[in-house]
């Protein structure tokens, strides 16, 4: 199966304003991917990226959104 997810930032991604996580090289690890993600020793990434900005990646890689710790929304 081949799956793309994107994800345009109408505001700026940040790791205060819960900028999307991601777990690289999770896209590799097939269908126990949750229990692989529960074990996971790899920290989740912060995707930063400018209001306007977009980012592309395989649709299988784990991800999710952040915290927001700031005061205002943020918008994708």
């Amino acid at each position: 199966m081949i799956s793309i997810s994107t994800i345009a930032a109408v505001d700026a991604f940040t790791a205060e304003n819960g900028g999307t996580e991601v777990i690289p090289g999770s896209h590799l690890w097939g269908e126990d991917w949750r229990q692989k993600a529960a074990a996971a020793t790899v920290a989740p990434v912060t995707v930063t990226m400018p209001a306007g900005a977009c980012v592309m990646f395989s649709g299988t890689l784990v991800h999710r959104g952040g915290a927001n710790r700031s005061i205002a929304p943020r918008l994708a």
